[in-house]
């Protein structure tokens, strides 16, 4: 290869210490791992983030909250007053009693459904047409010349370039009428009183009170008007039934007149013939049974004395001869006691005492005899009787059940006539009562408050608008931010980044303003503001990153780092050039080659014009001394460029010619930073990763889409490329730091550069 010989005029490379020990990246690592497993929960709870992601949309949230702010204000500015008027109507439940009778069409119990049913009874067409009719309402305009506002204008004009219109007739007119009235027309119950408010709202404070008052009435002339026809129909409803009921009552009594005297049925204190001469004959059997059992036992009675002798039966039978008898006998038996001591039996007195109290032993025998045939007779008397009243009876229940089987009907009879009797009685007082009821028709709601015209507009309200409108500006702002962030697709915050690519991100580079670029009185090139700022945020950062890539690969000597991104714009020509300028500056060898080999992005920025650069060299058609171009003084680093001839077709970076080139450049560089393009544009990149110690990827800040930087890392990923991390470039410093430490932070940390 020419120039084999060539001594690399560089500075000797100098042993310098170890940046981190080998123990110390496998921590970090770890930390970073730990770190990383921590941001990939799905969905974050933190409210910080969320006033980050809001402090980004700041745009989109002013936006939004802008317009719904001048929406509000434009309405303010168009819109119509409106004016509304309310009229109070309270339901009474109470009743004057001037009749105990009870209403035709009574007033509901005051419960919530029935307040409920009286408001959209009044909202009701019945009502509103009531009103229009009856107190002579007009339409709006025609009855208070209004002028109508810009929009109603606008609209007539549209209409009136059309057809002409055909003219509306009485009814149309009436309909559009109840039409205009109903749409502004509000009621509502107050709370869970009994009290109704009837509002009306128009542009016209006058017009609005007239028809809530108009309404109010129309309500109460209804609802007196309702009763009143009930009342109505019910007496001509009555008035039938009653006539028809007194031909139906006098029908049913002569029914039963004529059928008693058909049946023979003749009533007595409540019963028939019958039944009262089969009761007589009853209490008769009773009566002559009782006669009976009496003498049955006193003939037994007797009987039995007479066969125990005549001292026996003069005990018993109760008859006056038998007294006199029994007393005679008693006598003389009693004589007979006393004589007996002293007088023996043969004695003459004893003897004729004997012959006297025999005779009259036969006298009482013959007059108990006697008695007991008369017994005897009475027995057989009363058995006669009580025989003959039986067959009596059974004759009179046979002509019981004869009329009973006739009295089944007449009892029908009876009741249907009576159940007319009743209902024609009823129907009669019923009908009296509503007589009387329709020359009064008490109303149950009470108008305690009439419209008045209204001297403040109901709407619009400037104060009721404006805080709503901050409101839901507020809302749509916030929706607005909401909506950009989830539709951005872009890279935002690091954190997110690595969560999503499980890649470190390495450093943050600023994003650098016109006045940053300002050094002295001279504007500066961005490839020259490392030289020109070395203690700025912007060169710290690829200090950072030059450790950061240091520690990823994990060992000393010379690292040969490829910078290039996903797509195009993204930063890494100058992300190249500046961390070599920073790696330069802290003393080390450093060599800056260009391999974007179609547009060169790298030595355009450094001004270099060449004829061989580095596809000359790596052709055989230079030497590496004709395309090396020394950095001279301190902080330039060493640069391999591309010449302005056309690159042509070529695979360069996977032949051996590029592997010894490599070689023989670690042997002289500390860091070897390559410059490619887009792996995602050039399959030569892809191949230069796999030839390099790491791949850093460059990002452009809020602007490169994830799904770029994915595929990216995904290519080098399956070429077999190392990538080290990602470079974020032009960031909002401020929004990150504050985001990810707090707000105090981006303060601080502007006081350690300059």
């Amino acid at each position: 290869m020419p120039g084999d010989n060539f001594a690399i005029s560089a500075p000797m490379k100098t042993a310098h210490p170890t940046l981190v020990a080998t123990e110390d990246s496998a921590i970090l690592r770890a930390i970073q791992d730990v770190r990383l497993s921590e941001d990939t929960q799905e969905f974050p709870d933190d409210l910080r983030s969320a006033f980050d992601t809001f402090r980004r949309r700041w745009l989109a949230f002013l936006l939004g909250f802008l317009a719904t702010l001048v929406a509000a204000v434009a309405y303010l500015a168009l819109a119509t007053p409106q004016f509304t008027a309310t009229a109070v109507l309270v339901l009474d439940p109470r009743k004057q009693v001037v009749t105990t009778s009870p209403e035709v069409l009574p007033d509901a119990d005051p419960n919530s459904s029935m307040v409920d049913t009286q408001v959209e009874l009044i909202q009701s067409r019945a009502v509103i047409g009531r009103a229009v009719d009856e107190l002579g309402l007009k339409p709006k305009a025609v009855a208070n010349g209004d002028s109508p506002g810009l929009l109603k204008v606008l609209l007539g004009k549209i209409r009136a370039s059309g057809p002409p219109a055909v003219p509306a007739s009485e009814h149309d007119v009436r309909e559009n009428l109840i039409d205009d009235v109903s749409s502004g027309l509000h009621v509502s119950r107050v709370d869970l009183t009994l009290a109704i408010h009837i509002s009306h709202t128009s542009s016209d404070p006058h017009y609005s009170a007239d028809v809530a008052n108009a309404v109010a009435v129309a309500y109460r002339a209804y609802q007196a008007e309702l009763k009143r026809q009930a009342t109505r129909d019910a007496n001509q409803w009555l008035t039938e039934r009653v006539a028809e009921l007194r031909e139906r009552v006098e029908k049913a009594e002569s029914e039963v007149d004529n059928y008693r005297s058909r049946s023979g049925l003749l009533v007595a204190k409540g019963s028939t013939s019958s039944e009262s001469q089969l009761t007589g004959i009853d209490v008769g059997i009773n009566e002559a049974q009782q006669s009976l059992n009496e003498a049955s036992a006193k003939l037994n009675g007797y009987r039995a004395a007479a066969r125990h002798g005549a001292a026996e039966a003069a005990k018993i039978v109760a008859t006056p001869t038998m007294q006199q008898l029994r007393a005679q006998y008693v006598a003389l038996t009693n004589q007979q006691a006393q004589l007996s001591p002293t007088l023996g039996p043969s004695h003459p007195q004893m003897i004729e005492l004997k012959r006297q109290i025999a005779s009259l032993q036969v006298e009482i025998n013959t007059e108990a005899n006697r008695t007991i045939q008369e017994l005897s007779s009475d027995v057989t008397i009363a058995s006669n009787k009580i025989d003959g009243l039986r067959r009596i009876r059974e004759q009179s229940r046979s002509q019981l059940a004869r009329d009973n089987a006739a009295s089944v009907e007449l009892v029908q009879l009876q009741a249907s006539a009576q159940s007319l009797r009743s209902l024609y009685e009823d129907m009669v007082t019923r009908l009296q009562q509503t007589t009387a009821q329709s020359s009064r028709s008490q109303v149950s709601a009470n108008v305690v408050s009439s419209a008045f015209a209204p001297t403040k507009p109901a709407s619009p309200r400037p104060d009721v608008v404006l805080s709503g409108a901050v409101a839901l500006g507020l809302t749509f702002g916030a929706l607005a931010a909401m909506l950009a962030q989830f539709f951005d697709s872009t890279v935002g915050s690091p954190q997110d980044l690595e969560r999503r690519t499980r890649i470190p991100v390495l450093a943050l580079v600023p994003h650098l303003r016109s006045r940053e670029l300002v050094l002295g009185r001279r504007q500066v090139p961005i490839a020259q503001f490392v030289l020109g700022r070395p203690l700025s945020l912007f060169t710290e950062a690829f200090r950072n990153l030059r450790v950061a890539v240091r520690q990823s690969v994990g060992r000393d000597g010379a690292l040969v780092v490829q910078i290039t991104s996903g797509t195009f714009a993204e930063g890494k020509s100058v992300s190249s050039i500046a961390f070599a300028q920073a790696a330069a500056m802290d003393g080390r060898r450093v060599l800056l080659i260009d391999a974007d080999v179609r547009r060169r992005s790298l030595t355009k920025y450094l001004g270099i014009t060449t004829n061989t650069g580095l596809m000359e060299l790596l052709r055989g058609e230079a030497s590496l001394n004709e395309v090396l171009l020394a950095g001279g003084d301190v902080g330039k680093p060493h640069v391999i460029p591309l010449s302005t001839n056309e690159a042509g077709p070529h695979d360069g970076f996977s032949g051996q010619m590029f592997g010894k080139l490599l070689q023989r450049l670690r042997e002289g560089f500390d860091l070897i930073i390559i410059d490619s393009a887009p792996v995602l544009a050039v399959a030569e990149s892809l191949v230069l990763a796999t030839r390099v110690d790491a791949v850093v990827v460059v990002v452009r800040w809020s602007r490169t889409p994830l799904e770029t930087v994915l595929k990216a890392l995904e290519a080098i990923s399956r070429a077999g490329g190392r990538v080290a991390g990602m470079l974020l470039t032009q960031v909002d410093i401020k929004s990150v730091t504050n985001q990810a430490y707090g707000r105090r932070h981006y303060s601080a940390l502007k006081k350690y550069y300059q």
